[in-house]
C-alpha cells in the first residue's frame, strides 16, 4: 500500500480517506457495536426482572440520547463557549457511552485528534468489557444446554415424544 499527501493530510491509496476521516469511522463502529451489546450487558449483569429486554434497551437509548442532549447544551450555552473550543466536561464524558457518541458524531468530528483517539480507546474497552459480561453471564446457560444436549443424544429413539421419534426413526 502506498500513500499521498493531500492537502497536508495523509491519505490512504485504498480508501481515499484521511486519518481523521478514519478515526470518525471506527469510532461509529466501535460506538453502533456498544450500542448494541452495553444495554443488554448493564440488564444482564443487574438482572432487571421488571422490564422487559426490549422495554429495557430502548428506554436506555432514550436516556442516553436526552443526557447527551443536556451534554451539548452545556457545551453551546456555557457563558465562555465563544473564548474556548472543544465539548465540555460533560460531553466529553458522556462521549465514552456509545449511545451519546453516536449522537454526537458529527461534533465529535471538530475535536482535536488527542480526544478522538481517547475516544477511540474508552470506547473500544466499554464494548469490549459489555461482551466480555454478556459472554461471562451466558456461560452457565451454555453449560446447561450442552448438558442437555449430551442426556438427549444417549436416549433411545422411543424416549422421544411421537413426533420426535418418528423422524429419529427415518434418520
Amino acid at each position: 500500500m502506498h500513500f499521498r499527501i493531500r492537502m497536508g493530510s495523509t491519505v490512504t491509496a485504498a480508501t481515499g480517506m484521511s486519518f481523521p476521516d478514519l478515526i470518525l469511522v471506527r469510532i461509529t463502529e466501535v460506538a453502533f457495536l456498544g450500542a448494541l451489546y452495553l444495554p443488554m450487558a448493564v440488564y444482564r449483569t443487574f438482572r432487571i426482572r421488571k422490564l422487559s429486554s426490549t422495554i429495557f434497551f430502548v428506554c436506555f437509548h432514550i436516556v442516553f440520547a436526552l443526557l447527551s442532549l443536556i451534554g451539548i447544551m452545556m457545551t453551546e450555552y456555557r457563558p465562555d463557549h465563544y473564548r474556548i473550543s472543544g465539548p465540555s466536561g460533560l460531553e466529553c464524558l458522556l462521549s465514552f457511552i456509545p449511545t451519546c457518541a453516536l449522537l454526537c458524531r458529527s461534533r465529535i468530528h471538530d475535536w482535536d485528534a488527542g480526544l478522538q483517539n481517547t475516544l477511540l480507546f474508552g470506547l473500544s474497552v466499554i464494548t469490549l468489557c459489555s461482551i466480555l459480561i454478556l459472554i461471562v453471564r451466558m456461560w452457565p446457560q451454555w453449560r446447561a444446554i450442552s448438558a442437555l444436549e449430551k442426556n438427549a443424544a444417549i436416549l433411545p429413539p422411543a424416549a422421544f415424544p411421537s413426533d420426535a421419534a418418528q423422524s429419529a426413526a427415518q434418520s
